[in-house]
Formats: structure tokens, sequence, C-alpha cells
């Protein structure tokens, strides 16, 4: 008998939460690191950080395997259509470039962290996923209050 998509991702989701409740509760009740600052680091960041990383990089390859895959089931069926959900996935892209480039690369001042990371382009690229997220949550609250505001408006015709 064949497995059903619904059950795979299903299966997938709750094995992400918990693995991710998982890794929360190692960051925050394993204790801290005692580096003599003001600021207080949990022992664990280092687990957080690469479990949200794996999170993330596996999310934006879930999302191109399967842009490319639905372009290429459309394109046989219907070309147009198909075009179309690859413009949708190109403009993601363009706004991604539009927003690297309106990051600030300026270097943080963070007391006592001696890192390589503190450089122009991963500078740039936290700002990209900063904006894309503020632009996206805007886009969600403006489809919502429209949807609301559509929906009065039928009612009222």
């Amino acid at each position: 008998m064949p497995v059903s998509s619904g059950k795979i991702s299903n299966s997938i989701l709750w094995l992400c939460m918990m693995v991710t409740v998982g890794v929360f509760a190692v960051f925050y009740f394993s204790g801290s690191v005692n580096s003599g600052s003001e600021v207080v680091e949990p022992k664990q960041t280092s687990v957080l950080l690469h479990w949200v990383s794996l999170i993330f990089l596996f999310s934006i390859a879930v999302l191109f395997f399967f842009s490319f895959y639905r372009f290429y089931r459309k394109m046989k069926d219907n070309p147009r259509d198909a075009w179309r959900s690859l413009i949708i996935f190109l403009s993601l892209i363009v706004i991604w470039v539009i927003f690297y480039f309106l990051g600030d690369d300026t270097p943080v001042n963070i007391p006592g962290y001696d890192g390589k990371e503190n450089i122009p382009v991963w500078l740039k690229l936290a700002d990209m996923w900063l904006y894309s997220i503020y632009f996206l949550v805007g886009i969600t609250a403006l489809s919502v209050f429209a949807g609301i505001i559509w929906s009065y408006i039928k009612k009222i015709k």
C-alpha cells in the first residue's frame, strides 16, 4: 500500500518539532558559561545555532526542489501556468537580491565577540533575511485585511 505524501510530511514535521523542543530544552537548561563579562551566554548556544541553520537550509533546499519539480510537471500539461509559477519563484529571488543590496555592511560592535562573521557579506545577508521577514509578514497582514474587507463587501452586495 503506497504511503501518502501527507503522512510523510506530517511525520517529518512532528520529528522536527520534537528535535526542536529537545534542542531548546538543552539550550535553556544546560547552564551558562562564565565569560567574565556582563553578557550571559548559554553553554549550548552552538547547538541551537546549528539546528536553526540546518532547518533553514533544509527549508530553502525543499523550496528550490519543489519549485522546479512543479515547473517540470506543469510544463507537460499547461506551459503557460508553469511559467507563471516560475515567475513567482523568480520574483522571490529578485526580492532577495534587492534586499541584499539594501542591507548595511557596517561592522557591528559586539562586546566580547571575536568571531569572523562580522564582515560585510554576512551582515548584508542577515539584513536581507530580516527585510524578507518584514516584507512577508507585511504582505501576509495586508492579505488578511484585504480578505476581511473583501468578504465584508461581498456580504453587503
